[in-house]
C-alpha cells in the first residue's frame, strides 16, 4: 500500500469514527428526551387494528419499490420476477440498516442482481434510476412541505432541538441532492473531469465505465411512459410512508391522536429529506433527532411528549425495517444459494453468472 493509499484509508477511518460517534451523541441526547414510563404506557393504548396497518404498510412500500425497480429494469430489455427482486432489494435494505453505509445497499442491490441477468450495465441503471426517481419526488415534495412548516420550525428552538437547524439541512439535503443528480447524469460533468483526470492511466477505465453508465441513464429519457409510471410509483411510494407514520401515531392511541393525516403529510418529507444526508451511519441518530424536531415544532404536545412519540415512532419504524428486510435478505441468500448449487450441478455450460464473473467489468 502507497503512502497517498494509507493516507486516504487513515483519513476514511477518521471520518467514519466521527459519524459513528454523532450518531452515538445524538441518539444519546435523543433517548434521554424520551419520558420511557409514557412509553411503558403505551401497551395499555396500544391498537393493534393499527399496529397491523403500520407493519403491512411498511411492507407494502418495499413492495412498491420493487415493482418500480422491476420496471425500470424490464425497459432495458431483461424481466425478473417481482418477488425475487423484492428479495434483492430487501437484502439492500438490511444491509443499510445493519452496516455503516448510505449507498453500501444499492451496490449489494446492483451486484446481486448483475449475477441474475448477466448485464453490469443494466444493473446498475436500473438500480440507481430507481433511486433517482424516488430522490427527484422527494425533493419537490420536500420543498413544498418545508415551506408549509417554515413557520412552525423557525418557532421551535430548545437546545440543539432547533427546527431552524432542522430547515437548513432540509435546504442542505435539497440542494445537494439535486446537485449530485445533476453531476451523475450531465456529460459536462464527465468533460470537466477528462480535463482534470484523463491524463491519469489508473483513471481512464473509470471515466469509460462511467460514460457508458450515463449512457444507460440517458437511454431512460427515450421512454417518457417508463419514467411517468416510474414517477408514480414514487408518488405513490411516499404516500404510503406517509400513511405510516400516520399509522404510527394514531396506534398508541391518545396520545398520538393529535397528529392528522395532513400533519403527517407535512412532517414524513423533512424527516426523509434530513435521512437522506450522510451524516451518521444509516441516519441513526439524525433520524430520530428529525422526527423529534418536526414533531415539537407541529406543537404535539411539549418538548418532552413530542421527543417521546417521535421517537417511539421512529423506532417502531426501524425495527420493523430491520425485521421484514432481515427476512428478505435471508430468503435471497437461500435462492442464491439454491441457484449456486443448481450452477454447479450443471456441467459442460457456461452460465450467466460465469460470464459476468468472467467479463463483468466490461460490460459498463
Amino acid at each position: 500500500m502507497t503512502g497517498i493509499s494509507k493516507a486516504g484509508a487513515g483519513r476514511g477511518g477518521l471520518f467514519t469514527l466521527a459519524r459513528l460517534g454523532l450518531a452515538v451523541a445524538l441518539l444519546a441526547f435523543v433517548l434521554s428526551r424520551v419520558e420511557w414510563t409514557a412509553v411503558a404506557a403505551y401497551r395499555h393504548t396500544l391498537s393493534w387494528p393499527w399496529l397491523a396497518g403500520f407493519v403491512g404498510l411498511i411492507a407494502f412500500g418495499h413492495l412498491v419499490s420493487s415493482a418500480k425497480w422491476r420496471l425500470l429494469l424490464a425497459a432495458t430489455g431483461h424481466h425478473v420476477g417481482l418477488w425475487r427482486l423484492t428479495g434483492l432489494y430487501l437484502a439492500g435494505q438490511f444491509y443499510n440498516a445493519v452496516f455503516p453505509s448510505t449507498i453500501g445497499g444499492d451496490i449489494v442491490r446492483s451486484l446481486g442482481l448483475r449475477r441474475i441477468i448477466g448485464d453490469t450495465r443494466a444493473a446498475f441503471a436500473s438500480t440507481v434510476a430507481e433511486r433517482f426517481t424516488g430522490a427527484a419526488v422527494l425533493v419537490v415534495i420536500g420543498a413544498i412541505a418545508t415551506l408549509l412548516a417554515l413557520p412552525h420550525l423557525m418557532s421551535t428552538r430548545d437546545g440543539i432541538i432547533d427546527g431552524r437547524l432542522a430547515a437548513l439541512l432540509t435546504l442542505i439535503a435539497i440542494v445537494g441532492t439535486t446537485v449530485a443528480m445533476a453531476a451523475v447524469l450531465s456529460t459536462r460533468t464527465l468533460a470537466g473531469l477528462r480535463v482534470l483526470l484523463g491524463a491519469v492511466t489508473a483513471v481512464r477505465p473509470w471515466l469509460d465505465k462511467l460514460d457508458r453508465f450515463q449512457g444507460a441513464l440517458r437511454a431512460y429519457r427515450r421512454k417518457k411512459t417508463v419514467l411517468a409510471r416510474a414517477i408514480g410509483y414514487s408518488v405513490l411510494f411516499h404516500a404510503t410512508v406517509i400513511g405510516t407514520i400516520y399509522a404510527g401515531c394514531r396506534m398508541i392511541g391518545d396520545p398520538g391522536a393529535g397528529v392528522g393525516v395532513l400533519d403527517a403529510a407535512v412532517i414524513t418529507p423533512i424527516i426523509l429529506l434530513i435521512a437522506l444526508l450522510p451524516l451518521t451511519p444509516g441516519g441513526y441518530g439524525v433520524v430520530q433527532w428529525g422526527y423529534m424536531v418536526t414533531f415539537a415544532a407541529w406543537e404535539l404536545g411539549d418538548v418532552s411528549d413530542a421527543a417521546t412519540l417521535g421517537v417511539f415512532v421512529s423506532l417502531m419504524l426501524t425495527a420493523c425495517n430491520v425485521g421484514l428486510s432481515a427476512i428478505g435478505y435471508a430468503v435471497h441468500t437461500l435462492s442464491s444459494s439454491f441457484d449456486a448449487d443448481d450452477r454447479e450441478s450443471t456441467s459442460g455450460q457456461t452460465t450467466p453468472a460465469a460470464v459476468v464473473d468472467a467479463e463483468g467489468s466490461a460490460h459498463i
